[in-house]
């Protein structure tokens, strides 16, 4: 028995320290089992932002918490002119031209638009913002309002710009709406040709 041990006890290390050597092992492959039917869920998974991809131009409805109503990117321009060059050499404004109805809203003070909810997007990756601060005596186009209170049955409508690099092409326009308690992210995207 001291004998069978001893050999015992001698592959477990071997197998130990081969284990432990550094070095990849082959693993035997999982396990398939059938897959168990999904149970129901009472509450909504989270899957991200829902997004609707259109051309530049078309109109779409949302329907929110506060409001009802429609969205649309009109057009875009660049360079949009200004009398004011960008603060960062190598760029210039594009603008992008935007309009948004409502039909409903549901809040008692009425809903505040801005330029928040836009990016300008690239197929590298690269997302920009509208700027901070500007001036819109700058530029000879109305500028879309920020921070303005907007009632039921009403449009506004207007441009907001865009520090872009000098030469550069948007691939989209994005408007994104956070979630709320009781809605789904909302991304609207509209295709630049």
């Amino acid at each position: 028995m001291p004998k069978t041990r001893a050999a015992l006890l001698g592959i477990v290390v071997v197998a130990l320290a081969a284990g432990c050597s550094g070095e990849p092992t082959a693993q035997p492959a999982p396990a398939t089992t059938a897959p168990e039917a999904a149970t129901p869920s009472t509450e909504a998974p989270n899957a991200g932002p829902t997004a609707q991809t259109l051309p530049i131009g078309q109109r779409q409805t949302l329907n929110d918490a506060d409001s009802t109503g429609t969205v649309t990117a009109l057009r875009i321009q660049q360079p949009l002119k200004s009398q004011n060059p960008p603060e960062r050499a190598g760029y210039e404004f594009a603008g992008v031209e935007i309009l948004k109805c409502f039909k409903t809203i549901t809040t008692e003070n009425g809903i505040t638009v801005g330029w928040g909810p836009w990016t300008l997007s690239y197929k590298d990756g690269t997302v920009i913002e509208p700027p901070s601060s500007w001036s819109a005596e700058d530029f000879s186009v109305p500028l879309y309002p920020r921070d303005k209170p907007v009632r039921p049955g009403r449009c506004v409508r207007g441009w907001i710009p865009f520090e872009v690099p000098k030469g550069s092409r948007a691939s989209s326009v994005m408007y994104t709406l956070e979630a709320t308690d009781t809605t789904s992210d909302v991304q609207v995207e509209w295709t630049i040709r």
